[in-house]
């Protein structure tokens, strides 16, 4: 699945990831699987938004595998509430990015 983003948005969506694995509560193995998964994704987020702003030719789409789609949409799903208050424009951005993996996979 191709996710089409602006550097902007790219930004924002790194840094929401990333404060959201930060803040994150690990309560059970399910947690830790999904934590696991997403600090790999948040690894590729950042590499992404450093290349973009460095070299502006720099595509700013991102590409996700079956399995990072839906570990991102269940961990949304669960951090969303943590998150809306102090991120209200990376919020806006993920939930775009929400709502494309829900038309996709449900």
């Amino acid at each position: 699945m191709r996710i089409k983003l602006t550097r902007t948005q790219l930004q924002g969506f790194s840094l929401l990831v990333s404060e959201g694995l930060r803040i994150m509560p690990i309560n059970n193995m399910a947690d830790k699987l999904i934590s696991t998964l997403m600090e790999k994704l948040s690894d590729r987020l950042d590499k992404k938004s450093r290349k973009v702003w460095t070299d502006p030719k720099t595509p700013k789409s991102i590409s996700l595998n079956d399995q990072e789609a839906m570990t991102l949409y269940c961990w949304y799903n669960a951090m969303r509430a943590y998150m809306e208050h102090d991120y209200q424009y990376e919020v806006l951005v993920a939930d775009q990015i929400f709502n494309e993996i829900d038309r996709e996979y449900a």
